[in-house]
């Protein structure tokens, strides 16, 4: 299965406000935001651009509201495997089988929050800001325990943070379901070279992906409206 974002339409406001997204999205993607206009997204939904101010006060409030729900995603599934998973090689290995999970199903979502990040006004760009560090927080603290308990070996926390972080991000710029693996797959392998990365080690060897029981990891992955996986 490609992507887990439920089908059909949501009706009433909630539902013109989704509608709304879902077509910034496409036209931000499309076009980028800044050549994006309020007329173009509100002639995408089917309302009048005054119709459209309903629904968000601005473009940038709009901008804002991808980006939230494209990190929300990412922390609420972080938060829910952490929970559950004990040693560092299971959570360093389910957090960047999630990212790279919600990287391939949410491409146009994750690809426009990371390039158009920069047109955010101070107040917003501090705001989405804090949402990263909290999620890249995550990272650190499970690589800092790993090396901590001698499962990892690292001489920076904080670089190899970064350098995982960018490979699983990377996804969003080539990953295709017509490819010959799928998503879930293609997650798998990360999580294993994630592990690599840090030269995960237990009992002597090193700590491979297959190996720690992880099948199921999907479950914590949220299901989103058609139009964060560029359905609809």
């Amino acid at each position: 299965m490609e992507h887990r974002c439920v089908t059909g339409s949501s009706r009433g406001e909630e539902g013109t406000r989704e509608r709304v997204l879902g077509v910034a999205l496409r036209l931000f993607a499309e076009r980028g935001y800044e050549a994006t206009g309020i007329r173009s997204i509100a002639a995408g939904v089917g309302i009048t651009p005054a119709g459209l101010y309903h629904y968000a006060a601005s473009k940038e409030e709009i901008l804002l509201a991808l980006m939230e729900r494209g990190l929300e995603r990412l922390i609420s599934a972080a938060r829910r495997a952490l929970e559950d998973l004990e040693s560092p090689e299971e959570r360093l290995a389910a957090l960047a089988y999630l990212h790279v999970l919600s990287h391939g199903r949410r491409r146009l979502l994750h690809l426009v929050n990371d390039t158009e990040f920069r047109v955010l006004g101070g107040e917003n760009r501090a705001r989405i800001g804090a949402r990263r560090d909290e999620y890249e927080a995550y990272w650190r603290e499970v690589i800092r325990r790993g090396v901590v308990e001698g499962v990892f070996r690292v001489d920076d926390v904080r670089l190899a943070g970064f350098a995982l972080l960018q490979m699983c991000t990377g996804v969003a710029q080539w990953y295709s379901p017509e490819g010959g693996l799928s998503i879930e797959e293609i997650s798998a392998r990360f999580a294993d070279m994630a592990l690599a990365l840090v030269r995960a080690e237990r009992d002597g060897g090193p700590v491979r992906f297959a190996e720690l029981g992880l099948a199921g990891l999907a479950r914590y992955a949220e299901e989103g409206a058609p139009w964060e996986c560029g359905v609809g």
